[in-house]
């Protein structure tokens, strides 16, 4: 996966990654295949988070980071992509990636319905890579 996000032109600079030790493997794994030289910050609060809690820490992102890459824990990514996109059906299956634009001009001004879909990748579209 840490290709195929490469291949889109947009490799993340910032990952903020759940402490979990798969979390933190997937992060590290993805950006060492991507070639990122991106930086990774390990947020406890990802671990077992709410999409409340999930929108806490993204409104915590400093507003020089323009793109940033959020490595978390089911059922709460699947709801707070939901919540980005306005209530959208989203069922965000192990390792998927999405890429979604946000429209406020600062991470603290982060709200549901804020969002717009790019791109997603499920996991299977990498078939026999």
């Amino acid at each position: 996966m840490g290709c195929l996000i490469t291949e889109t032109g947009r490799p993340p600079k910032h990952v903020v990654c759940s402490t979990a030790t798969r979390a933190r493997m997937t992060a590290e794994l993805a950006s060492e295949a991507g070639g990122w030289d991106a930086e990774l910050c390990l947020e406890e609060a990802l671990y077992e988070a709410s999409p409340t809690t999930i929108f806490d820490v993204l409104s915590g992102i400093d507003d020089g980071i323009t793109a940033a890459m959020l490595v978390a824990h089911e059922p709460a990514m699947s709801a707070t992509l939901s919540l980005l996109l306005g209530d959208a059906p989203v069922a965000f299956p192990t390792a998927a990636v999405a890429c979604i634009e946000l429209a406020p001009d600062s991470w603290s001004s982060i709200e549901p319905a804020c969002g717009r879909l790019r791109w997603f990748l499920p996991p299977r579209i990498l078939g026999g890579r």
